[in-house]
């Protein structure tokens, strides 16, 4: 039976679509979900999906090329898997115990309750040494773990790069910025600083040693997009004021007894 379902991680999603318009990233998750249903796609599956024959090459960025030309997500097909395995041992361990049980004791939903409950997030940030409540609870916020490859998967998707979160001295600043700044703020100084620095000399520099440097972060988090000047606006401040000059000069003048001076 064909698996209804894959995990659906919204913020890789968002990082995945922050350049695209919505027609695009529509069409993107319709490409997602036929994926699922139906593996790789070609060319024309894509065409058809999209409604046109010139595919956005936004999308195209996201997906890979197999050994016979179809498209895939590489991510999702990684997802999938993961999900299939650990379907595959669950059902197994849930058999093993199924044995020493006798059938009085198995409810009729057993046989079937546990494919529909791994619908989990495997791969969930823990917060690997955060304090707990008395119910056992994580406490959230405190010794909270960073979510790294959020982080920098969202930097590459607006800035195109492919950092790695392993990079000696990456995990060591974000650890240093999480006590103050959390994912929206990141995703902030990713956006305003490619904005600012996209096509300048400064692009470079668009990479976590120099956007993670705790010392100009802050500044970066409450930096806020300056639109770039008219080049127009001086013309337009002319005319606009000829038009009241000449608005004021056109007015007829009327004395106190109704006479046209």
């Amino acid at each position: 039976m064909k698996d209804p379902a894959f995990l659906f991680y919204f913020n890789d999603f968002m990082a995945d679509i922050s350049l695209m318009d919505l027609t695009e990233s529509g069409a993107y998750i319709q490409i997602l979900c036929h994926q699922a249903k139906d593996g790789h796609l070609s060319l024309k599956k894509l065409q058809v999906i999209c409604k046109t024959e010139t595919i956005s090459d936004l999308i195209l960025s996201r997906l890979e090329i197999d050994v016979n030309g179809n498209y895939f997500n590489a991510e999702l097909d990684e997802n999938i898997r993961k999900r299939k395995e650990y379907s595959a041992s669950r059902r197994a361990n849930f058999n093993k115990t199924k044995k020493g049980m006798t059938n009085h004791m198995l409810c009729p939903q057993d046989t079937h309750m546990d494919d529909h409950m791994i619908n989990i997030n495997i791969n969930t940030n823990k917060a690997k040494n955060g304090k707990k409540n008395k119910e056992g609870k994580g406490v959230r916020g405190v010794g909270e773990e960073p979510p790294y490859q959020e982080i920098i998967d969202d930097l590459n998707a607006v800035a195109g790069t492919k950092y790695q979160v392993e990079t000696k001295g990456t995990k060591e600043k974000i650890d240093i910025l999480w006590k103050k700044w959390k994912m929206p703020d990141f995703i902030h100084v990713h956006r305003i600083k490619f904005s600012e620095w996209k096509g300048t000399r400064f692009e470079n520099f668009l990479r976590p040693t120099t956007l993670y440097q705790p010392e100009k972060f802050e500044s970066y988090v409450n930096q806020r997009e300056i639109k770039p000047p008219d080049p127009f606006q001086g013309i337009k401040d002319w005319y606009t004021k000829k038009e009241k000059e000449n608005e004021i000069e056109s007015q007829e003048i009327i004395d106190v007894d109704g006479h046209v001076l």
